[in-house]
């Protein structure tokens, strides 16, 4: 019977979890970055031939931008020193994007609830008109049914 940690050595180093490795390469990397811009990753990964560090905020992102210079030349002694990520040409960084676009048209969507459009619009402003599309969009619905 095999040790668990040779199995999980064989399982690892199969082919199918290169990109996980390359990943895993990619954090083993971050503690060679400025520490002004190592507090503010969020994460990194590669894809493409391409390092890209995620930042919680812009302002790590301006100061890689600041700084992208002394990142690469560290990235060049990491891939000489430790012959990982040997095939990384560029390092690109970007602000991680918190929000999410939750508004959507409810008008143009189809509902299984039987409304007849009866009820008291008690809204005011630009709500009052899309309920007003809603109610129209219910008596359409009614229309085509042939109720």
């Amino acid at each position: 019977m095999k040790k668990s940690s040779e199995v999980l050595h064989n399982l690892f180093n199969s082919p199918c979890y290169s990109k996980l490795n390359y990943n895993i390469e990619a954090w083993k990397f971050v503690p060679y970055i400025v520490s002004s811009i190592r507090a503010g990753i969020s994460y990194v990964y590669v894809k493409n031939s391409k390092l890209y560090i995620v930042c919680k905020h812009s302002q790590f992102k301006l100061e890689f931008k600041y700084k992208k210079k002394e990142i690469m030349n560290g990235l060049k002694l990491f891939q000489a020193n430790k012959k990982m990520l040997l095939g990384i040409d560029d390092i690109i960084c970007y602000e991680q994007k918190q929000a999410i676009n939750i508004t959507r048209e409810i008008i143009g969507e189809s509902f299984n609830e039987k409304s007849e459009g009866e009820f008291e619009n008690l809204a005011s402003g630009e709500l009052y008109d899309i309920f007003e599309r809603i109610r129209e969009r219910i008596l359409d619905n009614l229309e085509h049914e042939g109720r």
